[in-house]
């Protein structure tokens, strides 16, 4: 009688056992699917906001025309100006001419954005790359601006 007990007992257990395994099982799989959805969604947003930054233009340098490039500019007495320098003036002048007038707080951040290094103080910075740069010019408190007569007129 004793041993009928323990038998039924561990039979309702086992029958629990499976029953909580099953309902586990479902809920990872219930799991798995929604993850699949976060990530395929999450996936898509990503891709929407880096085809959103790049303005819709592919990101593969294969694939852009060199119509989409701004010209590089012209840079003059480079000698004794550090690499770093003439890294962001090359940058600035991509900036400038497809913005065509920023503030200098616009122009560090999109600067350091793309890559390059403006310094710890960027108005002493700035004024290495009007040196080297002619076409870029202070129109203001702060702006810039690309001149491309400027460059025209030191060929």
């Amino acid at each position: 009688m004793e041993k009928q007990l323990d038998d039924q007992l561990t039979e309702e257990i086992r029958a629990l056992v499976q029953e909580e395994n099953r309902k586990l099982l479902m809920t990872l799989q219930v799991l798995r699917k929604e993850n699949i959805k976060f990530v395929s969604a999450l996936s898509e947003g990503m891709g929407q906001a880096l085809k959103h930054y790049t303005n819709g233009s592919p990101s593969s340098d294969a694939e852009k025309s060199d119509a989409d490039e701004p010209a590089p500019i012209q840079l003059v007495n480079t000698k004794g100006i550090h690499k770093k320098t003439i890294k962001a003036a090359e940058l600035v002048g991509q900036i400038l001419q497809e913005r065509h007038d920023m503030r200098l707080a616009e122009i560090a951040e999109e600067v350091e954005r793309r890559g390059g290094d403006f310094g710890a103080n960027p108005t002493i910075t700035m004024k290495s790359i009007m040196k080297i740069a002619p076409a870029i010019k202070k129109v203001g408190r702060g702006r810039f601006a690309y001149d491309p007569q400027q460059e025209e007129d030191k060929e």
